[in-house]
């Protein structure tokens, strides 16, 4: 074990974790202190089990729950062998790029356990079961001794969302992963009288750095509810807030929109406690946030808790975010931003100042044309820096410790806007447009924040290309005529000057793909879309 990683597993801790269900009823208790002695415990038997499983292996762990996944990660920890966790649906579409990351044993929990095999055929594949990982593997095992490790050596895999591809694998060290573990907890506030919530995927950056480590890290209590309990009830996120006092929590901007239109009764929660209501992973939109204070302001939420942050799998999770109490800030579009950029969101939002002491190094360079409009201001592709983030070779844009984001932002002052996604700008007819764009003309027009929105572009047979609009509810079947239709399309060219076609879904099967942490897949979107004829609108 790297002695960065010692240092906080050594320290003795007095909270733990709470499993939750979707009535925000108590499932399990775990202590840090019993974690950590089923965790060395765990690592002896899967060193029994498979005395490969050593420092420098690659150990993909396979989980549905938090507890067991967090439990396993820390076994190898002990191990010094390097994690990669992955979501069991994922498995066997990364199969191939699993093998090329190195991976010689799976871990999974027992119910997870048929299918693997077949799909990581060549790879060990090993079952974890509560407090005794492998059953009787290793009896009398009575735990292992820290595994000698490197800070800069690889503790974890972490596969990015895959917004405009398949995932890539990006290598973290214990020196990335403590630095912006420590970072999260300056910025946010935390102490050990914190208390966390959190119900985003294991598999993701901000479920596991965010919410699911960030606890363990600081000595707080961390409660943890589960992705499936969220999207049947969305409410429920907040009900585990009110019932225990929870000071930290938060989710992608969809999240909040989804809490803002549930028609389940609200008069009974109490947000007053929720002081840190962190948003990022996708644009955050001043819109839906806007909604969600007006309708939870009367059960004690405060706008001001609301804190847009900025970040990244190449830095573990966290780069920069507003300051704490400062609430939403925002600059309006109306006369434009970024030259050549056409934006028709009303208003970029700040994620923070950059340049501050102790946090990720945030810079910007020229991104082909691209210019900012406004004297003073500078436009470009995001880069950053610092011992949060990999400096892994695989990593594309890496440039002497600087990584490419591929986002495009706007500095004023020290003030950094993330204005739209370099790989969502596309031409059309010699301008620059946002795909993100495209999708909030068509939701402003529409006037639902129960559809889903998503605009990809795809080849014609002519050769050139064409923008799609997908559209799609979850629960209901959208009416789409040919009359809403054609106002959609109007006001996207008026507002835009790119001519669209619409496809509308119904709620099954889902054709609107979404990434771990929210985002819009639009690759894999694309593909959904296309991948039967449908009516277009």
């Amino acid at each position: 074990m790297n002695s960065l990683f010692e240092a906080i597993f050594d320290t003795p801790k007095t909270s733990g974790y709470v499993l939750l269900d979707r009535r925000s009823e108590v499932v399990q208790e775990l202590s840090y202190e019993r974690l950590v002695q089923v965790s060395r415990q765990g690592a002896a038997e899967l060193s029994a089990a498979f005395p490969s499983a050593s420092a420098g292996s690659v150990v993909v762990l396979v989980f549905n729950d938090p507890l067991k996944f967090v439990a396993a990660l820390f076994a190898c920890v002990y191990l010094g062998a390097t994690a990669l966790p992955v979501a069991p649906r994922q498995v066997r579409r990364l199969a191939s790029r699993l093998r090329a990351a190195g991976a010689t044993l799976v871990v999974a929990e027992q119910a997870l356990l048929p299918g693997l095999t077949d799909a990581m055929e060549g790879v060990a594949v090993l079952g974890w079961s509560g407090c005794a990982p492998l059953g009787a593997a290793a009896k009398g095992v009575g735990g292992v001794g820290p595994a000698p490790q490197s800070e800069h050596e690889v503790a974890l895999i972490q596969l990015s969302s895959g917004t405009t591809g398949e995932p890539n694998t990006i290598e973290l060290s214990p020196r990335n992963i403590c630095s912006n573990e420590r970072i999260i907890a300056r910025h946010f506030g935390h102490t050990s009288a914190s208390r966390v919530l959190g119900w985003l995927p294991h598999t993701h950056d901000m479920g596991l750095f965010g919410t699911l480590l960030q606890p363990f890290f600081v000595d707080c209590v961390g409660y943890v509810a589960r992705p499936n309990d969220f999207v049947r009830e969305p409410l429920s996120w907040l009900r585990g807030i009110s019932r225990f006092a929870v000071t930290t929590s938060g989710a992608p901007t969809f999240a909040y929109a989804s809490c803002a239109c549930d028609p389940g009764f609200i008069d009974e929660l109490d947000l007053s406690s929720w002081d840190v209501a962190f948003v990022g992973a996708e644009p955050v939109q001043t819109a839906v946030l806007g909604r969600f204070c007006d309708r939870f302001g009367a059960v004690g939420f405060d706008p001001k808790a609301l804190m847009p942050c900025y970040g990244l799998a190449e830095a573990a999770l966290f780069v920069t975010g507003e300051r704490r109490g400062a609430g939403v800030r925002s600059i309006p579009c109306a006369n434009g931003l970024v030259d050549g950029v056409t934006l028709v969101t009303p208003d970029v939002v700040c994620v923070g100042s950059i340049g501050e002491p102790g946090k990720t190094r945030v810079r910007l360079r020229r991104a082909g044309t691209l210019r900012a409009t406004h004297p003073g201001d500078l436009a470009g592709e995001i880069l950053v820096a610092g011992p949060s983030v990999t400096r892994s070779d695989g990593v594309a844009g890496t440039d002497n410790g600087w990584v490419a984001t591929g986002d495009l932002g706007l500095l004023r002052g020290r003030r950094l806007y993330v204005c739209a996604r370099l790989k969502d700008v596309i031409k059309v007819r010699g301008r620059s447009v946002s795909l993100a764009e495209i999708d909030q003309c068509v939701a402003a027009t529409l006037e639902d924040p129960t559809v889903h929105v998503c605009s990809f572009d795809a080849p014609e047979p002519g050769g050139s290309n064409a923008v799609w609009v997908a559209l799609q509810s979850d629960h209901v079947r959208i009416e789409c005529d040919e009359t809403l239709g054609r106002r959609i399309k109007a006001a996207v060219l008026a507002d835009l000057g790119v001519s669209i076609r619409l496809r509308v879904f119904p709620p099954r099967p889902r054709r609107i793909v979404r990434t771990a942490s929210g985002k819009l897949n639009r690759i894999a979107t694309r593909e959904a879309c296309l991948l039967e004829p449908i009516a277009v609108v």
